[in-house]
């Protein structure tokens, strides 16, 4: 009850003439939004996966519609799903995130996927958009966020960087790693290196205000905006640790 017949008819004779999916069509012609004809795609994307029945798809879908909320929101409203206990994300999501495809060619891989019978990475390698190896290295990461061990929004970013400098997300993931060690270094030392002179008030204030600005750590921005030198950092871990002992 969402479209009108006449709609869908004028919409499934322009994509034949067009050689377009009829999900833009209805979209160009501002029958549907394109959230709404996501939330269509992904209903038809777990009914052909046996997640979900054809009438539970109906019913999320209108209450979608009239809530305006995501599909997934709505099968949960329905009972036909649970909240997921941990984070995921979808391929097509993960890759729009980090700029690899656009939203529009998202949706239509997933269009052409349902009428082909085949996954959104293998209709988007067989179209060209992205290398074999970016879904290879997507599907890493989908399962990194299933996991716990990073953010969908983290996983984006290791995605778009391994993408910009052409390396593997290996390469980004362990950049990272030793990052986050270098912080939590200057952390458990940031007392010795302002009462030492090392990091000088005015700094240390700065670094206080970037931070709260940029909602990131005192120690990323000591770092990032080297303030304190490498060599007096690790004397000061190096120190600590002695005293320690």
């Amino acid at each position: 009850g969402l479209l009108e017949k006449t709609v869908l008819e004028q919409a499934m004779w322009q994509a034949h003439e067009n050689n377009l999916p009829l999900g833009r069509c209805l979209v160009l012609n501002r029958a549907i939004s394109s959230n709404l004809l996501q939330s269509a795609l992904t209903a038809q994307v777990l009914i052909r996966d046996g997640k979900i029945t054809q009438d539970q798809a109906i019913a999320s879908l209108k209450n979608s519609a009239r809530k305006q909320q995501t599909l997934e929101q709505s099968l949960v409203d329905v009972g036909a799903f649970r909240t997921p206990a941990k984070e995921s994300v979808k391929l097509g999501d993960l890759l729009t995130q980090a700029g690899l495809v656009t939203e529009g060619d998202k949706i239509s891989a997933i269009e052409i996927g349902l009428n082909e019978n085949q996954r959104i990475g293998e209709v988007l390698v067989q179209t060209g958009m992205i290398a074999p190896g970016v879904v290879d290295e997507s599907l890493r990461l989908q399962e990194m966020v299933a996991s716990g061990s990073m953010s969908g929004l983290q996983a984006a970013d290791i995605l778009r960087q391994a993408n910009s400098r052409k390396v593997g997300i290996d390469v980004i993931i362990e950049e990272r790693s030793n990052r986050k060690e270098e912080i939590e270094k200057v952390n458990s030392v940031l007392e010795i290196l302002l009462q030492s002179g090392a990091l000088a008030g005015e700094n240390f204030n700065r670094a206080q205000s970037l931070a709260r600005q940029l909602n990131v750590s005192i120690a990323e921005v000591i770092l990032t905006k080297e303030m304190v030198e490498k060599r007096l950092i690790q004397a000061a871990y190096q120190g600590q640790g002695l005293v320690g002992d």
